[in-house]
């Protein structure tokens, strides 16, 4: 197995007012790595605004 690039903006008002956001989308990546076999995507807070990617690398 390669690498996991995760890249997380956290500058939205989600991560504000949420303590476990970032926690939150880790488990969301987790889920569809490991649930759906998705290598790739986008990520999402809570409030449905894209705030980075994930990427596991060969």
């Amino acid at each position: 197995m390669g690498k996991l690039v995760i890249e997380i903006n956290t500058d939205n008002a989600a991560f504000e007012e949420n303590p476990t956001e970032i926690t939150d989308i880790l488990k969301t990546i987790g889920n569809w790595i490991d649930g759906f076999g998705e290598t790739e995507g986008i990520a999402r807070d809570s409030n449905g605004n894209t705030v980075g990617f994930y990427k596991l690398e060969p």
